[in-house]
């Protein structure tokens, strides 16, 4: 007689297919744009089909999976996002299983709504559900006796997310030496399968994706290295009454984490899954408040009641006394509706779009052999226009700025370089990777120009020691759509140097008088460095904030956002770039973008950084 599935086998199935328009639904799907967040997303499909090294060719913070999660595409790797997505969700809900495994059934109810309509099909979906996972598969060395099966699948699962993103492979690093103590006190053999799955998912995973197994390392250091920057570079301040709510349900979550240390197993189990969750908090809490927009603030928010679960599911098991389980399920209704509330009821307003989701889901998959690309829909920049595409041919093409969708979408030679996104250089062993790549022999012959970035800063900030280059280098041919064709200056000229004009050390609010030059521009370097206060807001919240007051010859003023990390190999400071093109025009045309004078100021700036800050000015000669 043959077996019936059993109950909870069916359950997970049925769940996973219900999970799967949600997890993945917007998986390289969204209409083609070439600005800044499409076009990071379109090269990491890009980057797989091209067969980019990443850590070598491409520097970011996602890897080889990244394009799972990406919702831009060019339509290629259809078939790889549908199985990817039908795996995963199958991994989410048999995480959502362990984790509300014996909790009693209105609670299982209410967290699995959760997860389906709490993080809706957007782009934040894949950031609580990873983290979800991570989470669980971590947890396992703290059960009483996981079998060796359990243990080999969750130390994989692990493994293979930190192919998506490079900060959910250094998350799950510490996670796996904690499991590996805990396993090790049980059984030897445990510890060793949960290590090696580990590692062979990882390392057999990018090798299964075409990478080179000997840029592991550089994979890991370059992703370090924009990992170690990015708080400097990329802070956003959040809006205050959200960051009060975020701040009242990290605390009941952090506050109900210590529940796990009374919870059952020996002091090291309990350790380990006090452990857990305290650095996936820690971790998620750093990635919402640093870059405080909706996207990296929502998507906490709707964490959270997951966490706050793990911490207490332990209280609401079937035969908990009724008092500490109706106590338990008021404070998690509490954070629900806190995280709701501050999401501006995103969970309610997903509910009403779920049938939506499922009938579109399903025509997708009906359709998932069929190459359609969505109409363009980026009324600025839509691509590199028929005449530069003919100037271009199929000689290889860069992009400097962050639009690098225009390049993919045109379908001309694009060849970039390591950190791809201009405004991502904001180190000087990034900027030095740019430009190392320009002066070897893969030097790219046009590069599509513009200057443009984000968050207010000073223009010529953004990968500034290849800006530097490229005018000195590079001359314009044509302009396609606002940006300017480049290609390299005829050999023979000289080459641009820099001529000192002495050196400031200054303090914070002093405005320094900048020497007038009427036919050259000037460089500026600054080495300004936080103060042990400075590193300790920065570590626990954001970099502080410093602002670069400007005035003109003419008497205008400017206030720029300044990223210290961004200034130390040199920038353009002045004349004042408004437009691309006057990058390429005489400055004797500009007078009164000379500028007069500047300032640096920020709030608390002389308590969070050392004085005296250093500037060196410096003449550019071409």
């Amino acid at each position: 007689m043959q077996k019936r599935p059993s109950s909870s086998a069916i359950a997970v199935i049925v769940g996973a297919c219900l999970l799967f328009p949600t997890v993945f639904f917007v998986s390289g799907r969204a209409p083609l744009s070439s600005t800044i967040d499409p076009s990071w997303q379109l090269m990491l499909g890009f980057a797989v089909t091209h067969s980019l090294e990443f850590g070598r060719s491409i520097i970011f913070t996602y890897g080889p999976l990244g394009f799972l999660v990406a919702k831009y595409g060019l339509g290629d790797l259809e078939s790889a996002r549908i199985v990817g997505g039908l795996l995963l969700a199958l991994a989410i809900v048999i995480a959502a299983a362990r984790l509300i495994s014996g909790v009693w059934w209105p609670f299982v109810a209410l967290m699995f709504a959760w997860l389906i309509v709490g993080p809706g099909y957007d782009d934040i979906t894949w950031q609580v559900f990873f983290f979800t996972m991570i989470l669980v598969a971590a947890a396992v060395p703290s059960d009483a006796s996981p079998s060796k099966a359990t243990v080999t699948a969750a130390g994989a699962v692990l493994g293979l997310i930190g192919l998506v993103k490079v900060s959910f492979l250094f998350l799950a690093m510490p996670l796996v030496v904690s499991g590996s103590i805990v396993l090790a006190k049980k059984h030897v053999g445990s510890a060793t399968a949960w290590v090696s799955s580990f590692v062979l998912a990882f390392v057999g995973g990018w090798v299964a994706l075409g990478q080179d197994p000997a840029a592991i390392l550089d994979y890991l250091r370059s992703s370090g290295e924009i990992s170690s920057g990015y708080t400097g570079a990329m802070s956003l301040l959040p809006d205050k009454m959200v960051f009060v709510q975020v701040c009242l349900c990290t605390a009941a979550t952090a506050i109900a984490g210590l529940a796990l240390l009374r919870s059952k197993g020996t002091v090291i189990e309990k350790a380990h899954r006090t452990i857990v969750l305290f650095v996936v908090l820690g971790v998620t809490w750093k990635s919402a408040v640093v870059r405080a927009d909706h996207y990296h603030i929502d998507s906490f928010l709707l964490l959270l009641p997951v966490l706050y679960f793990f911490a207490i599911k332990e209280f609401l098991i079937k035969g908990a006394s009724v008092r500490m389980m109706a106590g338990s399920a008021l404070t998690l209704a509490i954070v629900m509706a806190i995280a709701a509330r501050a999401s501006d009821y995103r969970p309610f307003k997903n509910a009403r779009k779920v049938s939506n989701l499922y009938a579109e889901s399903f025509q997708r998959l009906r359709n998932a052999n069929t190459s359609v690309t969505p109409p363009l829909r980026d009324d600025v920049f839509r691509g590199l226009d028929n005449q530069t595409k003919r100037l271009v041919g199929r000689a290889p093409i860069d992009v400097f700025g962050y639009r690098q969708g225009a390049a993919m979408i045109s379908g001309v030679n694009y060849e970039p370089r390591p950190v791809f996104q201009s405004y991502f250089a904001y180190t000087p062993l990034l900027q030095k990777k740019n430009l190392d790549y320009y002066l070897g022999s893969s030097r790219p012959s046009y590069v599509l120009f513009d200057i443009e970035t984000i968050d207010g800063r000073f223009p010529t900030l953004d990968d500034a020691s290849l800006l530097i280059h490229l005018i000195g280098s590079y001359e314009p041919v044509a302009s396609s759509n606002g940006p300017l064709l480049l290609r390299p200056r005829v050999s023979g000229l000289p080459k641009p140097r820099l001529s000192s004009l002495g050196r400031v050390d200054l303090r914070f609010g002093q405005v320094v008088r900048l020497p007038i030059l009427t036919s050259s521009r000037i460089v500026a370097r600054v080495d300004m460095n936080l103060s042990i206060t400075g590193r300790l807001v920065s570590l626990l919240w954001q970099a502080p904030p410093v602002r670069l007051r400007v005035k003109t010859a003419d008497g205008r003023t400017g206030r720029y956002t300044f990223i210290p990390d961004m200034a130390r190999s040199g920038f353009l400071l002045s004349p004042l770039v408004q437009r691309t093109s006057e990058l390429y025009e005489p400055v004797s045309t500009h007078p009164n973008q000379a500028l007069h004078n500047i300032q640096f100021v920020g709030r608390y700036a002389s308590t969070l950084y050392r004085e005296p800050v250093r500037l060196e000015l410096f003449e550019l000669i071409q």
